[in-house]
């Protein structure tokens, strides 16, 4: 695992699970960013796979949670929230990476050039703190998500898909 990295990852790729427990056994932790599900659907998931317990979330959706490790922003409209909940979290030395679910989700809510901007703050902080950023992706339907998923492989350093955590391009 390469450090200072954006990796751009098919909707909820085998290799991505591959790489959080690679990242555990290491001892990291780090922060999982939901704008497509509640934490309380997320997490049996990523109970299933072995890395709840690694996994700091900050849920965009929910209103309302009873557990310590999960921050809630006000709305999905709050990318400047979130910006500083990151910059908080990755600012501690164990907290080595962050996966974000889903790009087309933010722009959603956010819109192209709200989202684009984020994007740019975010990864040119990964790099700078030697952390590591995982963007989960799907299929885009929207003309703006289309557009966010060109400008996210200007960004991206390996692209990975979902058959068999296959690397579709690196740029490294």
């Amino acid at each position: 695992m390469t450090e200072g990295v954006v990796y751009s990852v098919e909707f909820f790729s085998s290799r991505l699970y591959d790489q959080l427990r690679l990242l555990k056994s290491k001892g990291y932790i780090g922060v999982y960013v939901t704008f497509r599900k509640k934490h309380t659907d997320i997490i049996p998931k990523l109970k299933l796979e072995g890395v709840d317990d690694v996994l700091f979330i900050i849920d965009a959706l929910a209103k309302h949670t009873t557990l310590d490790e999960v921050f809630l922003l006000r709305s999905p409209r709050n990318l400047t929230e979130l910006s500083i909940l990151l910059t908080e979290l990755l600012g501690e030395d164990d907290v080595k990476f962050v996966v974000l679910d889903t790009a087309q989700d933010v722009v959603f809510y956010n819109g192209f050039e709200r989202t684009r901007k984020f994007f740019n703050m975010l990864t040119q902080y990964i790099k700078r703190k030697g952390k590591v950023l995982f963007v989960l992706k799907r299929k885009p339907v929207s003309q703006e998500e289309r557009k966010f998923t060109m400008f996210l492989k200007t960004i991206t350093d390996e692209e990975w898909s979902d058959e068999d955590g296959k690397l579709l391009h690196r740029s490294l």
